[in-house]
């Protein structure tokens, strides 16, 4: 079970760092409380937080502010969608109303959701830069992993930048449920990526 405790050693890694000229956006458990008593422990793992500059908590947004963001829909709206999906026995996909939508975020406080790149990014990614930024600050990545102990990771759009040894360590934490799904933002059928992801948990439960 993940403790307070071990949520602030996690922080202090970020302190520890030379982000030179940029500064982290720290991610990780939105609620500690709920995701310890949620059905599945899930952790999503995203490329990079789109904003300009840094030294903000994507936790603290995603739990009070993330409704006063216009653009909330575009990464949200699938992940609230499919996380419902797994916290509910997995029912077929039904199209929702955005009040639905609206009502459903949340459930996000029961999910983690971490970024490869913990400095800024912008609405494109860049590949080059998401896996240099990885690759420098790795032990971060699996310290989170680690500690948030899930039963059930989805990589959205992000596995292509781990090698063999960093999923087969991945997937020895707790014999959890790896999916590699495309990015929620993607322009594929919400349909298909819901569908998707629940018959890869399923297969692998």
């Amino acid at each position: 079970m993940v403790n307070n405790n071990s949520i602030k050693k996690l922080d202090e890694l970020f302190k520890q760092i030379d982000w030179q000229d940029d500064e982290p956006v720290t991610d990780g458990i939105v609620d500690v409380e709920q995701y310890n008593k949620a059905k599945y422990k899930i952790l999503w793992v995203l490329k990079e937080a789109n904003a300009k500059k840094g030294r903000w908590d994507l936790r603290e947004f995603i739990k009070n502010d993330l409704l006063r963001y216009n653009n909330w829909r575009r990464t949200y709206k699938l992940i609230i969608y499919t996380t419902w999906g797994i916290l509910n026995n997995f029912p077929e996909w039904k199209k929702q109303s955005r009040a639905w939508e609206e009502d459903k975020v949340k459930l996000l406080q029961q999910i983690a959701i971490i970024n490869l790149k913990k400095i800024p990014g912008k609405s494109r990614s860049s590949d080059k830069e998401i896996q240099e930024e990885f690759d420098k600050h790795k032990n971060i990545i699996f310290s989170q992993i680690d500690t948030f102990e899930p039963d059930i990771i989805i990589f959205g759009g992000t596995a292509k930048y781990l090698d063999d040894s960093d999923l087969n360590r991945i997937k020895k934490i707790k014999n959890c449920v790896v999916v590699s799904a495309y990015h929620p933002n993607a322009r594929k059928s919400h349909k298909e990526y819901y569908e998707g992801v629940l018959a890869e948990i399923k297969k692998g439960s």
